[in-house]
This record gives structure tokens, C-alpha cells and sequence, in this order.
């Protein structure tokens, strides 16, 4: 599947047109926020999105490109971090999930 195939099934939307890499950011704005402020089921949520690879995707950000957010009830904007990651898929992976779990660690202990 497409990344746009991908991300649509994941419900993030499904335009082929496009769009910078700062795209990314805002949806992993996006997808961490409703979480905690519309549905008000957790008091914070984590959202990761980008490409891990092979390859950029099809509008062209780069292999190892990732957005991890963070947002937490009651903050006005999620605490995003932008990664260039210029390795294999399974690495950019992994370093995306300590990213966003040192992100809720860092977070609790405030």
C-alpha cells in the first residue's frame, strides 16, 4: 500500500496532492489531541507519525522523517518532536517508540 493508503486507513486522511513535511507535524498534533481534550479519556496521549522507510514516501519526505507528539489534558499545543532518522524502517521504529515513551516520562515527572 501507499502511505496515503496507509495513513487513510488509519483515518488520517487520504489526499494524494502535495504536501510539505510539516504536514506531519500538525497531524501528529492531530492525532494526540482529541484523546485528551474531545474525548477526555486519558489525561495525555501519545501520536507518532512519518515514514520509516523503504524510501521517502510519494510526496517525497525523506526515510526517517518522524513527528512524535504529546499531548496532555488541559495544554493548549502537544509537545511535538521532529526526528531525521537516516536508518532502516525497523530502527526509525524503534527509536520513534523511546522517543514517545521518554516523552511521557519526562512528562510525569514534572
Amino acid at each position: 500500500k501507499s502511505n496515503d493508503e496507509r495513513d487513510g486507513a488509519q483515518g488520517h486522511g487520504t489526499s494524494n496532492e502535495a504536501r510539505p513535511p510539516r504536514y506531519r507535524k500538525r497531524e501528529a498534533c492531530r492525532c494526540a489531541t482529541p484523546v485528551t481534550e474531545r474525548e477526555r479519556c486519558a489525561p495525555a496521549a501519545v501520536a507518532t507519525t512519518g515514514v520509516a522507510g523503504p524510501g521517502p514516501d510519494d510526496r517525497g519526505v525523506a526515510q526517517g522523517t518522524v513527528f512524535v507528539a504529546l499531548a496532555t489534558r488541559g495544554d493548549a499545543d502537544a509537545d511535538v518532536r521532529e526526528l531525521h532518522l537516516p536508518l532502516p524502517r525497523a530502527v526509525v521504529q524503534r527509536r520513534a517508540a523511546v522517543v514517545a515513551l521518554d516523552l511521557v516520562r519526562r512528562r510525569l515527572r514534572t
